[in-house]
């Protein structure tokens, strides 16, 4: 039962929605504190100054792929703040088709001999 505790849901925030909060309130944590800035108004890359202000749109785009749950996530933190997030992904995998992939990982490592 331990690990089942792992598996389900929980009421904390995930890390993408504390990563959100964090970048949209102008609120530094560990994990944002080596983030850069860009200004898209900025000309050829200079120094803007940054903006103190909280944002209220985003977009969160997860490269390398991206799930429905967390999804759900973002637009549930989303919509309890206030807020407007966009979330996009290279790839969005569904949990039966993400399953598929592992199981023709683990196919392929035992075929390999495995390391």
């Amino acid at each position: 039962m331990q690990g089942l505790k792992n598996v389900l849901s929980s009421r904390k925030e995930s890390v993408v929605c504390q990563i959100l909060a964090s970048l949209m309130d102008q609120k530094p944590i560990s994990t944002t504190d080596n983030y850069i800035y860009l200004d898209p108004k900025a000309a050829n890359g200079e120094a803007a100054p940054r903006i103190r202000m909280p944002f209220r749109r985003s977009f969160a785009f997860m490269v390398g792929g991206g799930n429905y749950v967390e999804m759900q996530s973002v637009q549930d933190w989303a919509e309890a703040h206030g807020r407007y997030v966009v979330y996009g992904s290279t790839d969005m995998v569904a949990p039966t088709q993400f399953l598929e992939e592992l199981c023709e990982l683990g196919r392929a490592q035992g075929s390999s001999g495995g390391a």
